[in-house]
């Protein structure tokens, strides 16, 4: 059954030839071609159908009319991409791309995929599930973006636009309720201080009641409680000096997320519960997750040809939230954990456009600071007499701390010449060089409270005590070649190579791992592809399609995840961050809409990837201190082998009483692995269906909507944890949203 829903879903793409509904604007009432896409995949401003590269873009009308309500939501709208919440927490990003991402949020660990928030990268995933609003486009960039967007863009790289001001009075005010007590409201506006100096502000309150019940503390679970602010500052200081000050803030109150555990209580005997959105979660579920950041940005136009730019940027956060692993009342396997990050960031570039060549060139330097603690209180207890107390019995808890430090220097050129009217090719080239330190410490000890910040500890068992630094250096380059077939017709193919640098593992385990001091090297991804983009029947159909092949080196792995015991029989759990071989990613993508009439749509988008583990280089659990290759049972995770929408969207004219924009889509993925070893916490094949249903005014003042999101109520699995060494083993699933239902108001002055 599965197998032929696969192969039907390939057919009514193909044959269809359509995108995704959230592709492109619905048609003006008086033409049926389709309207052309702006982006700024390459670092200026492009038609979408000119950019050789994989890219999906997604304006604020068309993440209005969909309902979009943050980046997760767009997974079901772009091929061979993975974008969930973390385990356990409602604003911390797992991102995944055509096979290449990070799943460990932890400090000193990096990022597979950018995000870039107004060309600011930010390096930590915490925060990263960006509510969508105050937003002119989204945009996801598809294989390793190393020259143009430098290190952690292996997979590729998400831009989250925020649009420029033009002076205009303008107010918009939104308000959502929905199911689950949905709560939304924003209101963005701009006005001009002067004749060349504009302000514009947006606030966002997002709250919602929980999916579920943390049943241990009578609290909601899968809730969410959101605040977010941005405001923007532009000035337009002669003809060609434009400045523009941005900041922003996000505060994140919601719970964290307890977990359905699938297994019954290894210590407690609890039972699994009925209710995959209900928990036992025993740790306090308050959490408290601050971003901000402010940037400025100057263009100088130095000649019709040249333009400067600089970048200047600060950003930082802090969370704070507790990880329960075992999901029970007990203290069995409960972790407090703080983390904190900062970053300041400064990019300059040159940018020339002339007749026959472009150019994209600049200097970026990175200086970042993450750190954090954590305390496994881990529901174990050790005699008294094995630590030389006259008592019976002391809790056991083990504390992780550290810090890690990153100073990131790189230099970049990006060029693409015409050299016919038909052909142009782009070489490129970005050299990177990282400057890593960190001070990792962990110990175990014992105390009568269990509290972790009980002042008066009992020492047991020294873990990790180091510091160390490493330095790392890369070349990545890129080259293109395009041919315009005809004025709708571009056929490209590239070579562009990803890196993501190495670093220490904040959690190794010196005592048990003495190699861990040495910390891991980068990974890298080189990768091919082939595709065309095509407008056809007088552009009322646009059809883009690539075909891919990548060589996955030296992958950045958490191995050995499980407990060992120490020399007085106490379970810690070791875990090992590697670089243990390599693989292969090859697959396609097919991204379309088809104009059919005035007032409809019919779309696709398609993702198929193939991928295979060529070497997988690890310790031999049965032979201490040998090496064996274990590819053979391992595969690459988060990442399905098909993706898929179908969508239909209708647009209709009421005249005097304004017009009604419809649309139905069903998303499809695969069966999906979460770890690199079967567990399981593995996902089935799903679809979700989803509708919406807008009113517009007839002078677009106002604005009534209506959606509905996975409206056949499937139940999901997107993340989990899995610790098979542990009485009958951790088996723990996090799932995805289930049915919601939402009522908008929109006003806009």
């Amino acid at each position: 059954m599965k197998l032929l829903f696969e192969k039907r879903l390939l057919a009514s793409a193909v044959l269809a030839i359509t995108h995704s509904a959230l592709a492109q604007e619905p048609p003006s009432r008086t033409t049926i071609a389709l309207e052309e896409v702006v982006v700024t995949a390459q670092r200026r401003d492009q038609s979408l159908q000119d950019v050789p590269l994989s890219v999906s873009a997604f304006s604020a009308d068309q993440l209005s009319q969909a309902g979009v309500g943050t980046l997760v939501d767009l997974q079901q709208s772009a091929p061979n991409i993975t974008l969930s919440p973390t385990r356990g927490t409602n604003s911390t990003l797992t991102a995944y791309i055509r096979g290449v991402g990070q799943q460990d949020p932890l400090w000193g660990f990096e990022p597979g995929v950018g995000l870039y928030l107004d060309d600011v990268y930010i390096a930590r995933p915490q925060g990263a599930v960006l509510d969508v609003y105050d937003v002119e486009r989204i945009e996801i960039l598809r294989g390793p973006q190393g020259t143009l967007y430098g290190k952690n863009t292996i997979g590729g790289a998400i831009k989250y636009v925020t649009r420029r001001l033009d002076g205009e009075n303008e107010l918009a005010l939104t308000s959502r309720v929905g199911s689950y007590r949905q709560r939304d409201l924003t209101a963005t506006g701009a006005t001009a201080l002067g004749d060349s100096l504009y302000l514009g502000a947006a606030l966002g309150s997002f709250k919602r009641d929980g999916y579920g019940d943390l049943l241990t503390f009578d609290a909601p679970n899968y809730d969410k409680e959101v605040v977010s602010g941005r405001f923007s500052l532009e000035w337009q200081a002669s003809d060609a000096l434009w400045l523009r000050l941005n900041y922003d803030r996000t505060r994140d109150y919601s719970n964290a997320k307890g977990g359905h555990r699938m297994t019954v209580g290894a210590i407690s005997g609890a039972p699994v519960l009925d209710e995959v959105y209900d928990s036992r979660a025993g740790l306090d579920p308050k959490t408290t997750v601050d971003t901000e950041g402010a940037a400025l940005t100057a263009e100088y136009a130095a000649s019709d040809n040249w333009t400067l730019k600089s970048i200047t940027a600060y950003r930082e956060g802090s969370s704070v939230g507790p990880i329960d692993f075992d999901n029970l009342e007990v203290n069995d396997f409960d972790v407090p954990a703080h983390v904190d990050d900062r970053q300041f960031t400064q990019e300059f570039q040159a940018l020339y456009s002339g007749e026959n060549w472009n150019l994209v060139s600049g200097l970026y330097y990175f200086d970042g600071s993450s750190g954090g603690r954590f305390d496994a209180i881990l529901g174990q207890t050790v005699p008294g007499f094995a630590i030389g107390l006259p008592i019976d019995w002391v809790p056991i808890i083990q504390t992780t701390s550290g810090v890690a430090d990153t100073r990131s220097y790189s230099a970049f050129v990006d060029a693409d010449y015409s050299l016919s009217p038909r052909w142009t090719v782009t070489l490129g080239g970005r050299y990177t060089s990282d400057e890593k330190s960190a001070t990792v410490f962990s110990e175990q000890f014992g105390n009568f409270s269990g509290d972790p910040n009980d002042p008066f500890r009992i020492p047991i068992a020294l873990l990790s005590d180091y510091e160390n630094s490493r330095d790392f250096s890369e070349f990545s380059p890129r080259l293109n070649l395009s041919y315009n077939a005809s004025d709708d017709l571009m056929v490209y193919a590239g070579y562009s190579e990803g890196f993501k640098s190495g670093g220490f593992d904040m959690r190794g385990n010196q005592a048990a791992n003495p190699q861990t001091v040495e910390g891991f090297a980068p990974e890298t991804v080189d990768s091919f592809e082939i595709g065309f983009k095509g407008e056809f029947f007088d552009q009322r159909l646009r059809l883009n399609a690539a075909a891919f092949y990548s060589d996955y080196s030296d992958m950045q792995v958490v191995t050995a995840v499980g407990f060992s015991a120490n020399a007085l029989g106490i379970q810690v759990p070791v875990q090992n961050v590697e670089n243990v071989g390599k693989a292969t990613l090859q697959g396609l993508e097919v991204e379309a809409v088809a104009q059919l009439g005035l007032n409809f749509q019919l779309s696709a988008t398609l993702g198929y990837i193939d991928t295979d583990i060529k070497e997988w280089l690890s310790a031999d659990p049965d032979n201490p201190g040998q090496v064996v290759d274990l590819a053979d049972q391992r595969d690459i995770q988060n990442t399905p082998e098909w993706t898929g929408q179908l969508a239909l969207s209708h647009h209709l004219d009421l005249d005097h009483r304004g017009s009604m924009h419809t649309a139905l889509s069903v998303a499809y993925r695969s069966a999906v692995q979460m770890f690199e070893t079967p567990s399981p916490i593995d996902e089935d094949s799903y679809a979700l269906l989803n509708a919406s249903l807008v009113w517009y005014s007839p002078n677009d003042h106002w604005s009534l909507s209506l959606h509905g999101r996975n409206l056949s109520d499937e139940r999901y699995r997107v993340a989990g944890y899995y610790f098979p060494d542990t009485g009958e083993g951790e088996v723990i699933g996090y799932y995805g949203a289930p049915r919601t239902v939402s009522l908008g108001l929109d006003y806009r002055f």
